[in-house]
């Protein structure tokens, strides 16, 4: 039977998959049921809710995600925790050979980026989150494979990775890669002969949006962000990585931030940009709606003059039209979608809206 329940269907299971019962077995559980959330498969367990998902990152860095999970669930933040399998490992092997983790998991519903009252509750949690969000101290990191007493005394470790270390964010690196690939796009449509009505439409409108690539990352490189990013290092501050409307579920107690495999050291407004972007390009770069999430952050956490510019030239940069252009490259389809081109014309339409929204929001 299907019925509703948070964002996925919820569907009672008389037998499941041989696969998953392979990977819960391992833990301390007892399934009771089990359904398809998004990317992953949701479970219910006498031991609460739990999500089962493929894990695709450095297997070290586990360690450093369950030591900011248990952080934030010390704070009273509502965790996705890492569970440890019974032997105490962090990941499990699945018969298709890949890695997976099981999580704790809450249900409730995801932020609508058209409401503005849920973007305003997302933004003040996201704020509480980077008071909280830094890079563990060694001294609170365990193995990522715990050794036994008797592997002790026998020596027979587990072989281990080398620690994962991040490394501070370069954003002039990352729009230099960006535009890099931009200008390669480019070329491929210039020499292209025999061009479909999308591509004879994008080569048109294509100068446009490579002259606002070239000049924010001619604003960036001019900036002095290289202090800003300096200081964030020392701090050792983290980003979620990946801070989108459907990471963040309103649940019974409270706003819900998870999966933060992708969490990395940067300037912790890119969390509030992705976010931010997102929902004013949603809502046609609504003025409105920027003060007000503006406000909300900083009723929690004070934005820097320094991180506010970022943010400026984070909004200059065409970012919805570099990832349209990259789908069609690298995508491979002979047939493009109706939709690629509706994208691009609905940032035309919204180009002088966004113009005067940062006018108005960073230049008065």
């Amino acid at each position: 039977m299907l019925s509703y329940i948070g964002v996925c269907d919820r569907l009672e299971v008389t037998g499941v998959n041989d696969r998953i019962v392979n990977i819960l077995e391992q833990y301390d559980v007892t399934l009771l049921k089990t359904w398809k959330g998004r990317g992953a498969l949701l479970c219910d367990t006498e031991q609460g809710l739990k999500i089962i998902r493929e894990y695709t990152g450095p297997l070290e860095k586990l360690c450093i995600l369950e030591a900011v999970g248990q952080q934030l669930k010390e704070e009273g933040f509502l965790s996705d925790c890492i569970l440890r399998t019974k032997e105490g490992a962090l990941y499990v092997r699945g018969r298709d050979g890949n890695a997976y983790i099981v999580k704790d998991y809450y249900e409730g519903r995801e932020c609508l980026v058209s409401d503005s009252s849920d973007c305003v509750r997302a933004v003040e949690q996201l704020a509480r989150i980077h008071l909280h969000l830094s890079v563990p101290p060694a001294a609170e990191l365990r193995p990522l494979v715990q050794i036994t007493p008797q592997q002790e005394e026998n020596d027979q470790k587990p072989e281990e990775k080398n620690g994962y270390r991040f490394r501070m964010f370069d954003p002039v690196k990352e729009y230099e890669r960006y535009n890099r690939e931009l200008k390669r796009i480019w070329k491929h449509l210039r020499n292209k002969s025999d061009k479909t009505d999308f591509e004879v439409f994008l080569l048109h409108h294509y100068p446009f949006f490579m002259e606002q690539a070239e000049e924010a990352l001619m604003l960036l490189k001019n900036a002095d962000v290289d202090t800003l990013y300096r200081q964030e290092e020392q701090k050792g501050v983290l980003c979620h990585g990946d801070f989108q409307y459907h990471n963040i579920l309103f649940a019974e107690g409270g706003a819900f931030v998870m999966n933060y495999e992708k969490c990395m050291m940067d300037v912790q407004i890119r969390d509030f940009y992705l976010f931010f972007r997102k929902v004013l390009e949603k809502n046609n770069w609504n003025i409105y709606t920027g003060r007000q999430l503006l406000e909300a952050y900083e009723r929690i956490r004070q934005i820097s003059d320094a991180e506010k510019y970022l943010l400026y030239l984070k909004l200059c940069y065409p970012e919805r039209f570099r990832k349209v252009v990259s789908y069609y490259y690298n995508s491979g389809k002979a047939w493009i979608p109706g939709k690629n081109r509706e994208k691009v014309e609905r940032l035309l339409s919204q180009e002088d809206a966004r113009r005067s929204f940062l006018k108005n929001l960073f230049e008065a």
